[in-house]
């Protein structure tokens, strides 16, 4: 299932992230947990606010932040790029 969700009056990044999920239909919702949500970005905003909620995250150093800056805000995982599809699928 793919899901997009665009920023509106959120000023947070984990209040985008959290409209996100609640977006989803009440039936998968109500059975996902935080846990299993995959939270993937470029920035440290993304990573904390994907921690926040207790997400995994993925930082993708496709954008002004650099591996160190994306570690310290609490990246499970970081990339280069999301080109290699097995690598990034093997992390699901």
């Amino acid at each position: 299932m793919k899901l997009r969700v665009c920023s509106g009056n959120e000023k947070t990044r984990s209040e985008l992230i959290a409209k996100a999920i609640r977006s989803l239909p009440k039936p998968i919702a109500s059975k996902i947990k935080a846990k299993n949500i995959l939270v993937v970005g470029d920035t440290q905003a993304d990573v904390s606010g994907g921690r926040a909620l207790g997400c995994r995250t993925l930082g993708v150093l496709t954008g002004f932040h650099n591996r160190k800056i994306l570690k310290k805000a609490g990246a499970d995982y970081i990339f280069i790029n999301l080109k290699n599809t097995q690598k990034f699928l093997s992390i699901l």
